[in-house]
């Protein structure tokens, strides 16, 4: 500011010949100029966020303006604003409505252009997550798969999940039976009894708070015990029965397959006649709904054909004296005595044939008599044979 006089003087006889003005001030106002632009503001619903410039000038004067979505309006000290006429305008308690939001400010000063910040500061105004779907408490049998699940009321959200294995929570990554530990959805795949009781809950960090879950605990309940019994040999139009042995938490419930009979299908030692090779499955159920399966073989040995005359004349027909369809399993013993009871042959082959020789010379023609033994069959098989000139 300066100050400025003016006097008059007169030639001449005027008295007084000379006048001096009362002083006049001159003030310059300095334009304002804007040297900081405000910037965007985040925060949580109901938190506080301020909105802030710098500028240069002299005598400034601020009016700070809001756009909702229809242009831009000048704010009062009302509702959630206070310092609306000042370089830092204050919101107190904002409300999620208030997301995206614009603010700007107009500087004056008298007989100066105004300034006009850029109008690009936004207020971006976080939910504050909450969950809204606890996980729930799983129950599951030994080797099968349990999910915990939880909802929030916002999407951009990260999780962990945790596991309390009787030493406190402690954070689990994906791996051999864990899937999805870091989303809402977590499985746990493959479970052994060594997990029961084992405690689970989630951290769900959100842009405002970090929150847990309540815990869940996984139980598990134990398969039942099971053996379908050892593979069985049975004449063919004969039985046998299964030896079926099972444990664990009753009352059990048995099913074999494929028996037809209901009855025989739904006890632990059905007695079955297959009339062919036939693999018998066994199901066992517990209380809790775990079920477990074993098999056992069943082998239908068809009937010894055992020829009673041969005749070694070389004539390609009926030469040699053997035995069909005996087990290729089974360890036999054959022997053949002439009728004084003397042994003139002897094999523990399954695949025997005989000649009728002795000692290579060929034995006369008579009745022999035969004793055939074979492994876990009991009784031995006894008869006679001819040879035939």
């Amino acid at each position: 500011a300066a100050t400025y006089t003016v006097a008059v003087t007169s030639s001449g006889v005027c008295t007084p010949s000379s006048v001096v003005s009362s002083n006049a001030v001159v003030n310059v106002n300095i334009p304002s100029s804007i040297t900081a632009q405000p910037t965007d503001a985040t925060v949580c619903a109901s938190g506080n966020a301020s909105f802030n410039i710098v500028a240069t000038g002299t005598n400034l004067t601020y009016q700070w303006q809001e756009n909702t979505g229809s242009g831009f309006v000048n704010i009062s000290n009302t509702g959630v604003y206070s310092g609306v006429t000042s370089s830092t305008l204050q919101l107190t308690g904002v409300s999620v409505s208030m997301d995206g939001f614009k603010f700007r400010v107009v500087i004056s000063n008298t007989g100066c252009t105004a300034a006009i910040s850029n109008g690009s500061a936004k207020l971006k105004v976080n939910v504050i997550q909450s969950i809204t779907t606890q996980p729930t408490d799983a129950i599951v049998c030994e080797g099968g798969s349990a999910n915990f699940v939880t909802l929030s009321n916002n999407g951009n959200l990260t999780y962990q999940w945790q596991v309390d294995d009787g030493g406190g929570f402690a954070s689990i990554s994906d791996g051999e039976f864990y899937t999805g530990t870091t989303s809402n959805s977590f499985v746990i795949s493959s479970t052994a009894q060594v997990m029961d009781g084992y405690k689970f809950r989630v951290a769900v960090h959100g842009n405002c708070v970090d929150e847990f879950s309540d815990a869940v605990t996984l139980s598990i309940n134990a398969l039942p015990g099971i053996s379908a019994g050892p593979d069985k040999k049975v004449e063919l139009g004969g039985s046998v029965t299964l030896e079926g042995m099972a444990t664990g938490d009753g009352p059990l419930q048995y099913q074999w397959t494929p028996i037809n009979d209901p009855v025989q299908a739904s006890i632990l030692q059905p007695t079955v006649s297959p009339v062919s090779d036939t693999e018998y499955t066994l199901l066992v159920t517990n209380v809790h709904g775990c079920f477990v399966t074993d098999a056992v073989l069943v082998k239908v040995m068809k009937q010894m054909v055992i020829p009673n005359a041969f005749s070694p004349n070389n004539d390609a027909i009926n030469d040699t004296w053997k035995i069909e369809n005996l087990d290729p399993s089974l360890a036999v013993s054959v022997q053949v005595f002439n009728r004084y009871g003397q042994p003139v042959f002897t094999s523990d082959s399954n695949s025997f044939s005989w000649d009728g020789t002795y000692q290579g010379k060929l034995l006369p023609w008579g009745t022999y008599y035969y004793i055939i033994e074979l492994e876990h069959s009991g009784k031995p098989v006894s008869g006679w044979v001819v040879i035939l000139n």
